[in-house]
């Protein structure tokens, strides 16, 4: 299907009124989604299902299918699948399959997984620590402005490369589930 931004046609699949908007977190990525689909409800489960594998407890899933994780019902939990290296800012993908007459909406969120949401608050609230410490032994003594931007530097980079990865990999995991419930048979390959 089409996909857009601001200014998009009203016949853009990631639209359809408040329910659909595009949110994202200013301290942690994330991002609302929304897919309108012309197929009907039990079809696109059906397509969901067929491009999940179930993850398995320990390792990467062997497979050509582009997610792994489940669809149980209307509901589905699930991320891209790697097959060459690893990326700690692909998204989890959660959220619901919505009827709505003839078609039906997809709709969920993309979220850091746990894990890496909670090392980077570690990392960041080190740094934060760090400048603070900084700027209380300010009052006391000179400070070496190097120092403080040097750690706040650290910071924003941190958040930059998070947030940049986490986008594009958003994006892509949105192509991904737009082209499969769209037609399973030509949702291009994941390298």
């Amino acid at each position: 299907g089409a996909r857009g931004g601001a200014g998009a046609p009203a016949s853009d699949p990631y639209t359809l009124g408040s329910k659909c908007t595009h949110t994202r977190m200013p301290l942690m990525p994330f991002q609302r989604f929304c897919i309108v689909a012309t197929v009907p409800h039990t079809e696109a489960v059906a397509r969901l299902t067929a491009v999940v594998v179930p993850q398995p407890f320990v390792g990467r899933p062997i497979t050509d299918r582009p997610f792994s994780g489940w669809v149980r019902g209307n509901e589905f939990r699930f991320s891209r699948v790697f097959r060459e290296r690893i990326n700690s800012f692909v998204p989890v993908v959660r959220g619901r399959v919505v009827a709505t007459g003839p078609g039906c909406r997809i709709e969920g969120t993309m979220r850091l997984h746990l894990h890496v949401a909670l090392f980077l608050a570690v990392w960041s609230g080190l740094f934060f620590w760090q400048a603070l410490d900084l700027l209380r032994a300010a009052a006391h003594t000179a400070i070496s402005w190097g120092d403080l931007l040097s750690i706040l530097g650290m910071v924003l980079g941190c958040w930059a490369l998070c947030g940049w990865s986490f986008v594009s990999e958003v994006r892509l995991a949105r192509r991904l589930l737009s082209d499969a419930v769209e037609d399973v048979a030509t949702a291009p390959p994941v390298r």
